[in-house]
């Protein structure tokens, strides 16, 4: 759905589509429904608000919406699906879906599988620096970088420890 129905106006619908919007890699849609949360169902303090009766007595804060705002917004730039088993490559796939709007901006301390840290900044909607960090990894392990469907660079090998400058 796209959130018309009587029932479906709940903002945490919409933080829904617009993460698996950023997953899919659609950064159009991405934006569009997490700006529709936005506008729509949360309050100048940035609560999430819902109401199911379209009064305004019957207004309530909804927990689910803020919850996964950030998880969204962290999709949609960066994604590190997990593996079915510890020894296999790990990719980490950086701006998947990065809107036209956030054409700068950073991320630091971003803890993503494997207890890996990835900072990174990009501007004109390219990125300017990436690295990895992995202080509290066991062990070597192979991780891949993707940047718009292309390999960064030759599989890595991340240990405990490690800050490797990929970019």
């Amino acid at each position: 759905g796209i959130g018309t129905a009587p029932d479906a106006d709940a903002g945490w619908g919409k933080i829904w589509r617009a993460a698996c919007w950023a997953q899919l890699g659609n950064s159009t849609r991405f934006y569009d429904q997490l700006s529709y949360a936005i506008s729509r169902n949360f309050a100048a303090n940035l609560f999430s608000l819902y109401n199911p009766f379209n009064t305004a007595e019957n207004t309530l804060f909804q927990m689910d919406a803020n919850g996964g705002f950030p998880a969204a917004v962290l999709n949609a730039l960066i994604q590190a699906p997990d593996t079915q088993y510890l020894s296999e490559t790990l990719t980490i796939t950086l701006l998947p879906a990065l809107p036209t709007s956030w054409s700068q901006g950073a991320l630091r301390g971003v803890r993503v599988r494997r207890g890996l840290e990835v900072d990174m900044a990009w501007k004109a909607g390219s990125l300017t620096a990436v690295t990895l960090k992995a202080p509290r990894l066991q062990g070597g392990k192979q991780i891949k970088v993707i940047v718009k469907g292309k390999n960064l660079n030759k599989e890595l090998l991340v240990g405990r420890g490690n800050v490797i400058k990929v970019l």
